[in-house]
């Protein structure tokens, strides 16, 4: 059973980069690749990136999501959930959230990168209104696995 929990949307800044890099590895460890150190996301905010970070009212991190931008476009770069709170529509809070962020900063779209086989993460984004506009063969890899990327695409409002 999921723990029932009071959560709050707050921007990703250098004062929670710690706490959403340890998440990040928690879902590395379980078989996702991003390499985001809390260096890392410093420096990547230092460097215009944006997100946002779902907290408890005790400010346990329970999800985040990150996003670089290039030029008129903007990339998700990672969007994780602890596992404990999977399911529970954070995922879809944290990717609405960032693309109002992203929307609301005039970028014209929103890309990213999702594993082919990732069913539950394809579906969030293709009801976000997403549209696959390519591939990445071999582009992740779990263990000695290659798992090809579908590259997906939202045009934001603007």
């Amino acid at each position: 059973m999921r723990p029932e929990v009071t959560h709050l949307l707050t921007p990703l800044t250098a004062a929670n980069a710690a706490a959403v890099a340890a998440l990040f590895d928690i879902a590395q460890s379980e078989g996702g690749s991003n390499g985001w150190t809390s260096g890392a996301i410093e420096d990547a905010i230092r460097n215009s990136a944006f997100g946002v970070v779902i907290t408890t009212d005790q400010l346990a991190v329970l999800g985040a999501a990150l996003a670089l931008t290039a030029g008129p476009d903007a990339e998700v770069a990672n969007i994780v959930v602890d596992n404990r709170y999977r399911g529970a529509g954070l995922g879809k809070l944290l990717l609405t959230r960032l693309i109002e962020q992203a929307s609301s900063a005039g970028f014209e779209r929103l890309l990213l990168e999702v594993a082919e086989d990732n069913t539950p993460a394809k579906a969030l984004y293709m009801n976000a209104g997403f549209d696959k506009i390519g591939g990445r063969p071999g582009y992740y890899r779990r263990n000695d696995t290659k798992i090809d990327a579908d590259v997906m695409a939202l045009v934001l409002p603007g």
